[in-house]
């Protein structure tokens, strides 16, 4: 049973909020591996804050539209929705490079977006 009917910015709130979980999934996956390397524990930390709080922010996006009948985004909004999910992406993938490596923020940003797109 649908409440209602989603569209508009909402819809790309919820779509881009569905993205954010992917991609605290992404985040929190290099965890997998801490058992087989624990000298790299400390560096754990920055791992964790940015895909938990991806994952939460994209449950609070998501669930805006979750049991609801979604609408057809229009051109300009599904543009806005990938552009968002990728700027979203990029900054979240650049904080543990700003924690850990000490980069700037335009040097974590150049190396995140560089891993999510072909030129990584």
């Amino acid at each position: 049973m649908y409440l209602r009917k989603v569209d508009g910015l909402e819809l790309v709130a919820g779509y881009v909020g569905l993205t954010a979980l992917a991609v605290g999934a992404w985040e929190l996956l290099p965890l997998a591996v801490l058992p087989f390397f624990p000298n790299e524990i400390p560096y754990a930390t920055p791992f964790v804050i940015a895909g938990s709080s991806a994952i939460v922010l994209g449950y609070l996006g998501y669930s805006g539209i979750r049991y609801n009948a979604k609408a057809n985004l229009t051109n300009r909004l599904d543009m806005a929705t990938v552009l968002c999910s990728i700027a979203f992406s990029a900054i979240l993938f650049a904080l543990p490079f700003i924690a850990v490596e000490k980069f700037t923020i335009s040097e974590a940003l150049f190396e995140a977006v560089g891993g999510l797109t072909a030129t990584g």
